[in-house]
């Protein structure tokens, strides 16, 4: 089957205030005519976006897009478009704000910390902030204002987002031979987590805790007992129920053990990257062609998805049509 997978909010905003164009070089572009830095370049509402926060918004912009005077852009629409973000982003913290809507100091964290995880260890991703030419005051600032966006298109645009029903079965029909059900097992586990930063006793001694689980199990322990008091893993809530699981969702061990190990027996310890593993698998179907109920869901979301670029312009076009907007852009 063709997986649905439903736009990133993050992917989503940032097209949807993306400047126009495919901008690619080396070189910055001239800054603005020099001025005072509280020299109002946007008037929004009311609120103003000065020369300064246009300058910086610009210069992120342009190390972002490696552009320079060989871009072949010129640099007046390279200004404009990043004050139409600049004001695309004010309107929406201005909607948001009315509507109650705001990132919580929580979502920030895990946001950030996501990013942190990503960069692998903290001198890549002090590179990352240098890069991009921002501080971690400042990243955390741009966390909040897309998390908060993201809230905003959430209600505002996805959730109104209506896909009739002709096209989902116009779709499914086009689409027939694509919309498998894939070969898949309910599994549960139970996981002793392994970080980069342990040592080896560390990593002994997490072996050693998995060994003394598999123990207990064997001796007739109950699975789902076991894995709520001992599991490290967030399915310790569901006794280490991870539900279905399609053989594409996961890969190495994990995959063998989880296709191929004899159907309520629990597994010898697995071991991979990122923790030991113990795995029982519960049920196991065979792929097949999914009818259109089953696909229903996934297609609607697939064909919400499609909708959801232009759906979210004509949103923010929307609101700087009501709002009073005025701009004094520099001369280059």
């Amino acid at each position: 089957m063709i997986s649905p997978t439903r736009l990133a909010r993050t992917a989503v905003v940032a097209l949807s205030f993306a400047c126009a164009g495919q901008l690619t070089a080396q070189e910055p572009p001239p800054a603005p005519a020099p001025a005072s830095a509280a020299r109002v370049v946007a008037r929004v509402n009311a609120k103003e976006i000065t020369l300064g926060e246009f300058s910086k918004a610009l210069d992120q912009y342009v190390l972002a897009k490696r552009l320079g005077p060989d871009s072949g852009i010129p640099v007046v629409e390279i200004q404009q478009a990043v004050l139409d973000r600049m004001i695309a982003t004010t309107l929406v913290d201005q909607r948001a704000s009315a509507l109650g809507l705001s990132a919580t100091a929580e979502e920030v964290e895990a946001r950030v910390g996501q990013m942190r995880s990503e960069a692998g260890d903290p001198a890549n991703f002090r590179l990352m902030l240098a890069v991009q030419n921002v501080t971690e005051e400042m990243l955390r600032a741009q966390v909040a204002g897309q998390i908060t966006a993201e809230k905003l298109i959430d209600q505002e645009v996805f959730a109104k987002i209506e896909v009739p029903e002709a096209d989902v079965k116009s779709y499914y029909e086009a689409h027939r031979s694509e919309l498998l059900q894939p070969e898949r097992a309910r599994v549960r586990q139970i996981f002793i987590a392994l970080r980069r930063d342990m040592s080896d006793a560390d990593r002994s001694a997490a072996r050693e805790r998995i060994d003394a689980i598999k123990a207990r199990l064997d001796a007739g322990e109950a699975f789902g007992k076991l894995a709520v008091e001992l599991s490290e893993h967030r399915s310790a809530a569901e006794g280490g129920d991870l539900g279905w699981l399609s053989k594409d969702e996961v890969s190495g061990p994990f995959q063998l053990v989880a296709f191929t190990a004899p159907i309520g027996k629990v597994s010898d310890v697995v071991a991979t990257e990122y923790g030991y593993l113990l795995l029982e698998v519960r049920e196991r179907q065979d792929a097949r062609p999914m009818t259109l109920e089953e696909a229903r869901a996934d297609l609607v979301a697939l064909l919400q998805d499609e909708r959801v670029p232009q759906a979210v312009q004509d949103y923010l076009a929307g609101l700087r049509s009501k709002a009073q907007v005025e701009t004094f852009l520099p001369k280059p």
